[in-house]
């Protein structure tokens, strides 16, 4: 990415910024990050050329966008704030552009490239309202969050890059509104264990950084006993080694992993009687967000 009518200053602090996320931004690195992994399970090793190739770039450079805004919500006291946005817009704008050159290349109709053009855009806005959501539930102090808005916040951040190149593929394929349908059910599921997996994994840095994740869902919370509650509702940036030992120790874990196993199970039950190659890629991908207890 060239931007050389900027001066060296601004360029400079844009490539440190673009760093952040240097495996989803770097040209050499490999195209199959977390969101390709998905739309791989639809081709055919000889497939993966060309557009297609050009398109999981695509991908990896919108997902770097969404990365590096979160980063700057996770952190709103960062001293580049007013620049990361900056760059995560100059990103946008760049792969949305790549984009829509790369739709113009491959063999689908307009209506199809309007969709898709449409979905690529919506996802955006999704993505942004979910981590405007998720910034509103990091406190210095908790009041723990329902499953409800809980399940909201992913729907609206994980959910739409789990289904964006979901919704690509079965674009290019030529799948039929039921068969989509049912691979986006799969992949709104799917999206929902994978974020649990990751707030299981992530749940002690997520304390120290005042977020309210799967181990903070008031459903959960409500079975510790009322001495150990009050102390985390009081300490949770204050003493977060205390609470993440009080977490470890009640059933919240176990409560965390049954949850994931629920979500993984209603993206595998999406894909019972469909036919094709990728059911069983989708199928193993799934099985990768399963948290091993």
């Amino acid at each position: 990415m060239e931007f050389n009518l900027f001066p060296i200053s601004f360029r400079n602090k844009f490539n440190e910024i673009l760093d952040t996320e240097k495996d989803y931004t770097s040209k050499e690195t490999k195209t199959l990050n977390s969101v390709n992994i998905l739309i791989s399970a639809f081709f055919d090793k000889e497939e993966i050329k060309g557009e297609i190739i050009e398109l999981m770039k695509c991908l990896k450079g919108f997902e770097a966008q969404t990365l590096i805004v979160d980063k700057f919500l996770d952190n709103p006291k960062t001293k580049d704030k007013e620049m990361r946005v900056i760059v995560g817009f100059i990103l946008q704008a760049t792969m949305t552009d790549k984009f829509f050159e790369i739709l113009n290349k491959l063999k689908l109709n307009s209506e199809k490239k309007l969709a898709l053009l449409n979905k690529w855009n919506d996802t955006l806005k999704q993505i942004y309202i979910g981590q405007g959501i998720d910034y509103t539930y990091t406190h210095e102090k908790i009041k723990p969050i329902n499953l409800k808005e809980y399940f909201l916040m992913i729907e609206k951040t994980t959910s739409p890059m789990i289904l964006l190149p979901l919704y690509i593929a079965c674009s290019i394929k030529n799948f039929g509104d039921k068969e989509t349908n049912k691979i986006l059910d799969y992949g709104k599921n799917f999206g929902l264990a994978f974020q649990i997996k990751d707030d299981y994994e992530d749940f002690e840095n997520d304390v120290f950084e005042g977020k309210q994740r799967a181990f903070i869902v008031k459903e959960f919370f409500d079975t510790l006993p009322k001495d150990e509650k009050d102390f985390i509702l009081e300490n949770y940036r204050k003493k977060p080694k205390d609470c993440v030992e009080l977490i470890k120790k009640s059933t919240i874990p176990e409560k965390v992993i049954k949850l994931n196993q629920e979500y993984i199970n209603k993206s595998l039950d999406s894909l019972k009687n469909l036919r094709g190659n990728y059911i069983e890629k989708l199928r193993y991908i799934a099985d990768l967000c399963k948290i091993k207890s």
